[in-house]
């Protein structure tokens, strides 16, 4: 239950080896939201898209996982691997089309960057408003949207020049066609 979650994390000492407090608070944050969850499956008390659609921070989440600041960025080899493997899908031509639907985006537009040299259009999907909303504000370029520049670049760098990040990021802008809701667990 999150207040035995709480409880227990109550008398940790923030460790010294380059975690700050508030990285330690983000993590407490989401630790506090998946124990919720849990207690939902467990109880069975409350509805999980309900819970996903009131307690998830898309921003919170973007800064803590995606931002060049953040602990999470500078020291993940997963994001690192994603990348890569999302750049050799796509570059090898085995994967291309008309239109990629992306099912699930979250605030997130690292998972097409590669993917809009081998499609002509992309419709992204989520269910959570918030996500959409988040989504559509960095398409829109507007002031205080997530600045996805880093990961950008590392793309680009991955296509053989880091410096056309601004280009592909026009480019993905005009590809995506649309931001729609999609709840993948109703038919």
């Amino acid at each position: 239950r999150s207040s035995d979650l709480r409880e227990s994390l109550k008398g940790l000492e923030l460790p010294t080896a380059g975690h700050t407090a508030e990285t330690f608070t983000r993590r407490y944050n989401y630790l506090n939201h998946f124990s919720k969850v849990q207690a939902c499956k467990m109880e069975s008390e409350c509805d999980l898209k309900d819970l996903y659609q009131k307690e998830f921070k898309p921003k919170d989440y973007l800064q803590t996982y995606y931002s060049p600041d953040s602990e999470a960025y500078r020291n993940d080899l997963f994001l690192s691997f994603l990348l890569k493997q999302l750049h050799e899908t796509f570059i090898s031509g085995d994967v291309k089309g008309g239109t990629l639907i992306d099912i699930g985006c979250g605030p997130c537009i690292y998972q097409i960057m590669s993917a809009c040299e081998a499609f002509k259009e992309i419709i992204a999907t989520d269910l959570s408003d918030a996500n959409r909303c988040e989504y559509e504000k960095w398409l829109r370029n507007e002031p205080g949207a997530f600045d996805w520049s880093s990961i950008g670049e590392r793309v680009c760098e991955l296509e053989g020049d880091r410096s056309k990040w601004p280009e592909k990021e026009k480019k993905i802008r005009l590809m995506v066609k649309q931001v729609l809701k999609c709840d993948r667990s109703e038919e």
